[in-house]
């Protein structure tokens, strides 16, 4: 759950430090959920569970998502930047929360 919130618990300073709006705050938020659903529709559709074995996708999954999720505390330095980074931490959660 950590990967999923990291982001909300520092937008009162991104918006400070990147000079957010309502808006692009907003979206640091929807990008995780648009990239989880975006992840789940793709792994349901190349049927990765029963393609790879569960613990591998789960374990890979698992550590991009903590990748990426560092990658925007390293090198996100505008909305653009972290609304990419956030999404693509939620497409890894499709890898770990379902098949879990």
């Amino acid at each position: 759950m950590s990967l999923w919130f990291s982001a909300s618990a520092v937008v009162p300073q991104l918006r400070s430090e990147w000079n957010l709006g309502e808006s692009s705050a907003g979206w640091l938020t929807i990008a995780v959920q648009l990239g989880f659903v975006g992840g789940t529709l793709l792994s349901a559709f190349l049927n990765l569970p029963d393609v790879l074995s569960v613990r591998y996708l789960f374990a890979a999954s698992a550590l991009a998502g903590a990748l990426t999720n560092a990658a925007f505390g390293s090198y996100a330095h505008d909305a653009q930047t972290g609304i990419a980074l956030r999404f693509l931490t939620g497409m890894f959660l499709a890898g770990v929360y379902p098949p879990g």
